[in-house]
């Protein structure tokens, strides 16, 4: 009788040792899947700091300055809440530069479920590669033919995503989707058709097509406040939604 009962704890114990990991195991894994969306979230827009990371990323891809130089630009994105016309500043802090960049989050409404939501997409306000090779001394450096557009840094937004998700995140996508297409900024000419328009997502069969909306002043000697781009952009959290649903998609 003893003997039984003793054997009946022991079996308990396996029973609550096994219970145990099993719970461990699905936090873990729990984990593992909300790190990325929660990373990727406060790259889009740090609620702390008020400010972009993303937007920063891109700011320095868009200057096109080679990487010794980009060790004296200090790049800031900050947020707006309105459409007026703030234009992006760049100040010679004698040692650096610093660039403000403005951004304004496009949400699908003003609720809670909004909030927790990717944003639908970035409104950055951005200076561009000519006037930033200006103001760097460095204008003799500056090529054209290899500037940026909106359209090159959605492109790098998703492929920020894509290789956030976890692995099998990957491999389940990669069996199930062909991938997204990135088509041609579509080209406005005033503050107020920028303001008004938005990244422009369509989806025909499985393949998503993101065009970015892009406003630049081009850059004068006479007007220091010229030499900007204006992008809609992907915010990568929300290119990280799609890898993760389209990859449990049947």
């Amino acid at each position: 009788m003893l003997l039984l009962s003793l054997l009946l704890m022991l079996l308990l114990e396996l029973c609550l040792c096994l219970f145990l990991f099993a719970a461990a195991s699905v936090v873990v894994v729990g984990a593992a899947a909300i790190t990325p969306f929660t990373d990727l979230q406060t790259m889009t827009f740090n609620k702390e700091k008020r400010s972009s990371e993303w937007v920063r990323h891109a700011q320095m891809w868009i200057s096109g300055v080679p990487r010794a130089i980009t060790q004296s630009l200090r790049v800031e994105g900050l947020r707006t809440l309105g459409d007026g016309d703030f234009k992006p500043l760049m100040y010679d802090m004698e040692s650096s530069w610093k660039i403000f960049a403005w951004i304004k989050l496009v949400r699908a409404g003003t609720g809670s479920a909004a909030q927790v939501q990717a944003p639908e997409a970035i409104k950055a306000r951005l200076i561009d590669a000519e006037r930033i090779h200006h103001d760097l001394g460095i204008i003799d450096l500056f090529n054209s033919s290899s500037v940026r557009t909106c359209k090159d840094i959605n492109y790098a937004s998703y492929m920020t995503a894509y290789h956030t998700a976890s692995r099998e995140a990957r491999h389940r996508y990669d069996n199930k989707n062909p991938g997204i297409i990135f088509d041609d900024d579509y080209q406005v000419y005033s503050e107020k058709d920028w303001n008004n328009a938005n990244l422009v997502v369509t989806k025909r069969g499985r393949v998503y097509h993101v065009r970015a909306s892009s406003l630049k002043r081009k850059f004068t000697v006479e007007d220091s406040t010229d030499g900007t781009i204006y992008c809609t952009l992907l915010p990568p959290d929300r290119a990280l939604e799609w890898i993760y649903i389209d990859s449990l998609v049947t």
